[in-house]
């Protein structure tokens, strides 16, 4: 099936061909010149949509993705190493690489829990609302045949009303309280160290804070860049996290992603709902 792109680039080339000669039918060199064009463009918007051998994706790497990441593009096709993960229901979206698979085990969960939610059976029969927690990722990526220690995971959990990051002090304050309450509190057996933390805000002035830290126990010895938001009653929250002796292969791709990361007006009513691509 043509897109709409394709219809019009069609016509258009249909149109310059008709100009150039106004016998109409009768005229045989402009007939097959009309067929020729209907021929060439349906073929190559063929090999476009289905990105035959790649060819989508080269085209629209070419400027380094720019006009794929403005037309949202890149949660289709693959462009200069990395896909978009477009969740409109929950508001946000941000680019992984395109090589991670997505983890289908949450949009199970989710599917089960919004017809929880939405159940109209009487509480005694439905099923318990706290048998999930609200903070469980609502997406996730990684590497083909991995066991889950490398990924980037988005968590979407109501906050109160009214509630601003920057409620939490600055980025190195907010980060030292939640290392210190959260990561690694005393009596835990783990450690964390900081390595940075700053903010930034995107293009419609939506602020964000970006942690950076190592996170250590007998048993594992982790990296993580983090990424908060807050919007609309719901705290944002992209984790990036690998091995630290893989850091240094991995660490372009999760700065990407964190970079990428932005938050918009959620469609759905139920936080943690949404699609993956």
């Amino acid at each position: 099936m043509q897109s709409a792109c394709c219809e019009e680039l069609i016509s258009c080339s249909l149109a310059s061909a008709d100009k150039v000669c106004h016998l109409g039918s009768a005229c045989t060199s402009c007939h097959a010149w009309t067929q020729f064009i209907e021929y060439l463009t349906s073929n190559v918007c063929a090999v476009l949509v289905s990105n035959f051998g790649g060819s989508t994706s080269a085209l629209l790497s070419v400027d380094g993705g720019r006009l794929a990441g403005r037309l949202k593009l890149d949660a289709l096709y693959p462009v200069a190493g990395h896909k978009r993960c477009l969740d409109t229901q929950n508001g946000y979206e941000f680019l992984y690489p395109s090589r991670w698979l997505s983890d289908q085990r949450l949009y199970r969960r989710y599917a089960e829990r919004v017809e929880r939610q939405a159940s109209l059976d009487p509480p005694p029969a439905a099923r318990s609302a706290n048998s999930r927690s609200v903070a469980e990722p609502t997406a996730a990526y990684g590497p083909p045949g991995s066991t889950g220690e490398e990924n980037l995971s988005v968590v979407v959990a109501p906050i109160a009303g009214g509630f601003k990051i920057e409620n939490l002090g600055g980025p190195r304050q907010a980060a030292e309280r939640f290392l210190s309450t959260t990561v690694a509190p005393e009596g835990s057996g783990r450690t964390a160290d900081l390595i940075d933390a700053y903010e930034r805000r995107d293009e419609s002035g939506e602020l964000y804070y970006t942690l950076e830290y190592t996170v250590q126990s007998p048993n594992f010895f982790r990296h993580n860049l983090s990424v908060y938001a807050a919007r609309n009653g719901l705290l944002y929250t992209l984790n990036g996290q690998c091995q630290n002796s893989r850091w240094p292969q991995l660490q372009a791709d999760m700065r990407v992603a964190a970079e990428s990361f932005r938050v918009s007006a959620p469609k759905s009513s139920i936080p943690g709902w949404g699609s993956q691509p």
